[in-house]
């Protein structure tokens, strides 16, 4: 179901340890890119890929907006940056490119919850070591943009300190386990190892 939010795809990293770019991998018949775009096109009515380098990924559908890192080489950080500045909508679902199970039902459940709870600044989903969440298939406020500017201007890189300064919300564990019983949604690929057949 489309919402009017704004989805982007982070998709500006380096991918040191994958050792080639990881946007363009083909997992399915598909590039991971492709798939992200696909999945976000089903829950939101704008859709944007960011990118480190003001470049035109091929294979996207012609309605989506490539938005370049405004701070250069500030990782996912700098990522979330640039798509909460060139969002047209409050709500923006944000993910990294290298996930390639992620799911619209998840993500929808997400947007939900945000919908219904505007107190919560980021909606995230529940990850073992990560106090916040996994803030990398998330729901964050536009209203967020102010913070993660001043931190990167500070220095700061690690997403994780984002979610330490918010009022943050995860999607329950069984809403979870429901909609993504093999809890792979969040599953990331960072080395050719974890690559799946093609």
């Amino acid at each position: 179901m489309v919402t009017r939010c704004s989805g982007a795809v982070l998709a500006g990293g380096r991918s040191r340890r994958m050792g080639r770019d990881k946007a363009s991998m083909v997992v399915g018949g598909v590039t991971l890119l492709q798939r992200a775009v696909a999945t976000l096109q089903a829950v939101c009515d704008e859709v944007m890929v960011v990118v480190a380098r003001d470049s035109a990924p091929a294979g996207l559908p012609p309605d989506v907006r490539i938005v370049v890192d405004r701070v250069p080489d500030a990782g996912p950080l700098g990522g979330l940056e640039a798509a909460l500045a060139a969002a047209i909508h409050e709500l923006v679902v944000v993910v990294a490119v290298d996930m390639p199970d992620l799911s619209d039902a998840v993500l929808s459940a997400q947007l939900a919850m945000a919908e219904t709870h505007p107190d919560l600044e980021a909606i995230t989903l529940p990850r073992q070591g990560f106090p916040g969440g996994e803030p990398l298939h998330a729901v964050y406020r536009r209203a967020t943009l102010p913070r993660v500017t001043a931190l990167l201007a500070s220095g700061e890189r690690r997403m994780g300190a984002t979610l330490a300064g918010l009022r943050v919300g995860k999607l329950p564990a069984e809403t979870l386990g429901r909609l993504d019983p093999r809890d792979v949604s969040a599953r990331n690929l960072n080395t050719p190892e974890e690559r799946p057949a093609p």
